[in-house]
């Protein structure tokens, strides 16, 4: 079993995991099953390994994601929500976000369909380009698609 896995099982079985030196402490106890007992001795050192990479990942994730906030021009509470957002995402799913996140700084294909379209006019009268979707997607924030500053 993969110590993403392993780890996955833990979290959806309502517990948390967490390295303390070299002993793995998992909780609430009562919720340990025999089996997910078992799987983490056997894989004792694999999951230590996965969550000290996770301790890495959160940084990269972290500077990945202040660099969208800057891409959009968000302000101080916007930056605060991203931040509590990635903290607050399971560390099986934060390697996958922090590669969307890198996707979101990478140059633009060429033969893409474009991201930008023409939205209209905007207040100065000059045309305001919104983009047609967000990483961190409208759902999340109950908001509208950004607008760029003409």
């Amino acid at each position: 079993m993969k110590p993403a896995d392993l780890y996955r099982a833990v979290h959806d079985a309502g517990m948390y995991l967490r390295a303390d030196g070299d002993k793995l402490v998992v909780g609430p106890s009562e919720r340990l099953t025999a089996e997910l007992r078992q799987l983490l001795r056997e894989h004792k050192s694999a999951m230590l390994g996965f969550l000290a990479d996770a301790h890495q990942t959160l940084a990269e994730l972290l500077e990945a994601a202040m660099g969208v906030c800057d891409q959009h021009g968000d302000g101080l509470a916007a930056r605060a929500d991203m931040e509590r957002d990635c903290l607050s995402m399971p560390l099986h799913l934060r390697e996958d976000l922090l590669d969307h996140f890198r996707g979101c700084h990478a140059a633009p294909d060429e033969s893409a369909s474009p991201d930008w379209q023409e939205m209209g006019e905007s207040i100065e009268g000059g045309s305001a380009l919104t983009k047609t979707s967000s990483p961190r997607g409208a759902a999340r924030s109950g908001t509208s698609p950004r607008r760029s500053k003409p």
